[in-house]
């Protein structure tokens, strides 16, 4: 969604089905980026992935399964 003063909102969610080989339970995650465009080459934003689960496992077994975390980062990007 494009807001006021060059500021962008996007949000999504994403349904992930259980993996039952490798004993991965179903999850659904929710992103999100706030950005903003002070000149129309320059583009800042926060970006939140999994913001409503703190971590969960997406594949592997269960001796070497990783679980991706929450994360929160920004970006500044600038095109020519």
């Amino acid at each position: 969604m494009t807001l006021a003063h060059g500021l962008e909102v996007d949000a999504g969610v994403r349904y992930v089905g259980e993996l039952p080989n490798q004993k991965i339970p179903s999850y659904l995650a929710t992103d999100a980026r706030l950005g903003w465009r002070p000149v129309p080459s320059l583009e800042i934003s926060a970006v939140g992935q999994n913001l409503f689960d703190s971590r969960h496992p997406e594949f592997g077994t269960p001796a070497s399964r990783k679980e991706v975390e929450r994360s929160l980062y920004g970006r500044a990007t600038w095109t020519y």
